[in-house]
């Protein structure tokens, strides 16, 4: 397949709900980098699109994710499964078909479209069965846009006994890879993380990203986050709740590890008092401080030096949580992708644009030592128009 045909859509929605980010890129294979990472790529943004949620399904996805109950006792009914589906597939293929339109892109001209689908459980080992749900209308999408479409990208992975999450280390070291070494940290809901050296891939989840700052904001303020994290920055840490918080069972957990709304939700607000303002700060703060107790304890267990963290997601927008990375990392500077020729708010899509070739190349798209898979493997389910 010639790199002119290697142009993919990537589409995802994430854990914090802010709504819909899509790119249109061409991939080609980068020889100059193949001695650090044999599928190394460049990339090249051709559009980019963002649009919200509908605010109805917004509420309707919350009250499914962000519920106070734990894992085990939040049900969602068959009919309103169903329903979700249909409505996050609709949204995908406007946003999908607006994308295209904005790109010039005809059907024949984009080899697939790589989207995740809205997670409303993730329950993976050590959970038996393990498990995942992604809500999603692939074929709709695939034939309202007239491209094949590849998504359930999680499930295989977690058939071959792995989390099925993190998923974008393998596209961090194919695009971000480089003979220094290098921290990738995407801030969404979750935060998660990767780790690049000497042809090493590390990742995991290391704990809440935007996932309770902005449940806060949305429960005090009625805003759906916290702009540029301002509100936080009126606040006050609270040293005896936010060492409740990095008290957290997650955070000690070794690798390989992922998490969602299952561990960090609004169930641990409850019994909090005080100052809303000062609550937020503690909350950013644990975002920030889960992120920066994880780089150091790889750089420690592997006697590696990360000389910059570069930061993507939502979280590089917000000032204020980046203040508080570059205040904990004290030897590390951070910044974002951007330094990389990738924007923060991009990465991601990217990475499921990115995802979707590998799938129709019929490459791996997982690293087993990020998931704990017993091998990498093709991911992804094809549905064609």
């Amino acid at each position: 397949m010639s790199a002119a045909a290697q142009i993919a859509i990537g589409i995802m929605s994430g854990t914090s709900l802010d709504g819909i980010d899509l790119v249109a890129c061409r991939f080609t294979p980068d020889q100059q980098r193949q001695t650090v990472c044999s599928d190394a790529v460049t990339i090249e943004l051709l559009a980019e699109h963002s649009t919200s949620l509908p605010a109805e399904v917004v509420q309707r996805l919350l009250a499914a994710t962000d519920s106070a109950a734990d894992h085990a006792e939040r049900q969602l009914g068959l009919a309103e499964i169903a329903r979700l589906e249909a409505a996050l597939g609709d949204c995908y293929a406007d946003a999908a078909v607006e994308l295209m339109r904005r790109a010039a892109l005809q059907p024949a001209a984009v080899m697939a479209i790589g989207c995740h689908g809205q997670t409303v459980m993730h329950l993976p080992p050590p959970h038996q069965p393990a498990a995942t749900l992604q809500l999603n209308d692939p074929a709709r999408l695939a034939v309202r846009t007239g491209v094949p479409v590849v998504a359930d990208f999680r499930r295989a992975d977690i058939a071959l006994g792995g989390q099925g999450a993190p998923l974008v280390p393998a596209f961090h070291r194919a695009l971000f890879a480089d003979s220094s070494a290098r921290a990738i940290c995407n801030i969404g809901g979750i935060a998660n993380l990767t780790l690049l050296h000497s042809q090493h891939c590390s990742g995991f989840d290391c704990g809440p990203g935007n996932a309770l700052i902005d449940s806060w904001c949305q429960l005090q303020r009625g805003q759906r986050y916290d702009h540029n994290g301002s509100w936080a920055a009126t606040g006050k840490v609270d040293a005896a709740l936010l060492e409740q918080l990095l008290r957290h069972p997650f955070l000690a957990a070794p690798a390989p590890k992922s998490c969602g709304r299952e561990q960090f939700n609004r169930q641990l607000f409850e019994g909090l008092s005080g100052s809303a303002a000062d609550i937020q700060a503690t909350l950013t703060e644990f975002t920030a401080a889960a992120i920066a107790m994880a780089v150091s304890r790889h750089s420690q267990s592997h006697q590696v030096d990360f000389a910059s963290l570069f930061v993507c997601g939502g979280g590089a927008l917000n000032g204020y949580l980046m203040s508080r990375l570059e205040a904990l990392l004290e030897s590390c500077a951070v910044t974002t992708t951007a330094a990389l020729g990738l924007p923060a708010q991009w990465v991601e899509a990217a990475a499921f644009a990115w995802l979707a070739r590998q799938r129709l190349l019929q490459l791996p798209g997982s690293v087993a030592a990020v998931t704990g898979a017993s091998r990498a493997t093709v991911l992804g389910a094809l549905y064609l128009p």
